[in-house]
């Protein structure tokens, strides 16, 4: 023993990610890395990359995906505003109750083959872990009972158009949220139920390159905070909450990447087409796709009030109101997976 470092990666850094424990400057290489075909898998996260000398798909800590690990990814992810690839993996485990033991979520998944690794058919975590990415990471929700607090900042996907979330628990409070979009309006909804009131933390994420207009509490016009970049615009706004609360969102614009959602089926290997990354500037939007080489693949874009002048690299082959179906070509080399940029440029 010398006393240096491990060099192995492996999926663990999630946690230390979660919790802010990792300097600004190496979380993007990390998630990065979580996010390809070395760790995810279409049904979750491999401990250790896929061509470590250490990967063994059956290995219980060298190569099997554990829904517990998934989770923590997802979780890692949505933390640090990548809330596609988080999106992605809670469906991971999501969907593995459709198989085996039904309505269950298995311990253990091997690595290379959609089947079970043997140990525990219906495990705690790996439930949990379905059910605490979604709250704490897609909803952003944060309780708070001492204070007489929440927070909420929901990242949901761009092509959702409306969201129940009912009997939210804080202390002695009790609060339903809903969600509603139609077209450049988004509007939340909350019904609050307590003795005293409720003070909300309330930050909701829209797509990139989105411009708000107004922003109406119960129906009169009221001052937020805004912040945009090239990966999101989020409102924030801190509230009161006494019964029933309506804000109403005005916006225009707005383009952002589907979560792409993997289907295997029971022995099936993974399909291995992964988004990346997106980066949105002006009238340019540049999508980091991976992909099984000499595949063909299609990725649906969400666009509002924008036209596309071209795109790069992808061929459009739909488009059903605000959502464009592009087909994407990976070219066949040697290697097993291969990385493509699609630029999409808007008039």
């Amino acid at each position: 023993m010398d006393g240096s470092f491990n060099p192995e990666l492996t999926i663990l850094a999630s946690i230390p990610l979660l919790f802010n424990q990792i300097d600004k400057n190496k979380t993007s290489p990390v998630l990065g890395k979580f996010g390809q075909n070395g760790f995810s898998s279409d049904w979750g996260v491999r401990i250790v990359l896929e061509e470590s000398e250490l990967f063994n798909p059956k290995g219980y800590h060298t190569g099997s995906v554990w829904p517990l690990f998934t989770g923590w990814t997802a979780l890692a992810e949505y933390k640090n505003g990548n809330f596609k690839q988080g999106y992605s993996h809670i469906m991971n485990n999501l969907l593995v109750y459709r198989h085996w033991a039904k309505g269950f979520v298995e311990e253990v998944l091997n690595g290379l083959e959609y089947q079970p690794s043997g140990v525990c058919r219906h495990q705690c975590w790996s439930q949990t872990m379905v059910s605490q990415p979604i709250l704490e990471g897609m909803l952003g929700l944060e309780p708070n009972a001492i204070e007489h607090k929440v927070s909420l900042s929901p990242s949901l996907p761009a092509n959702w158009d409306s969201l129940t979330v009912n009997h939210i628990k804080v202390g002695n409070h009790n609060l339903d949220f809903k969600v509603k979009r139609i077209g450049g309006r988004t509007t939340y909804q909350f019904a609050h139920k307590g003795s005293r009131p409720l003070l909300l933390a309330f930050e909701p994420f829209f797509p990139p390159g989105t411009r708000i207009h107004t922003v109406k509490l119960n129906g009169k016009k009221f001052k937020t905070q805004i912040d945009a970049n090239s990966r999101h615009t989020q409102l924030k706004l801190n509230l009161k909450l006494k019964k029933s609360t309506t804000i109403d969102v005005e916006h225009s614009g707005g383009i952002d990447v589907i979560p792409l959602v993997a289907n295997p089926k029971p022995g099936y290997k993974s399909n291995g087409f992964r988004f990346l990354s997106a980066d949105y500037k002006a009238k340019e939007f540049i999508i980091e796709l991976q992909g099984r080489s000499g595949s063909n693949e299609v990725i649906e874009l969400y666009l509002l009030d924008r036209e596309i002048d071209r795109v790069d690299d992808a061929k459009l082959i739909e488009r059903k109101d605000n959502i464009h179906k592009f087909a994407v070509s990976f070219e066949k080399n040697k290697a097993v997976y291969v990385n493509k940029t699609i630029k999409v440029f808007l008039k």
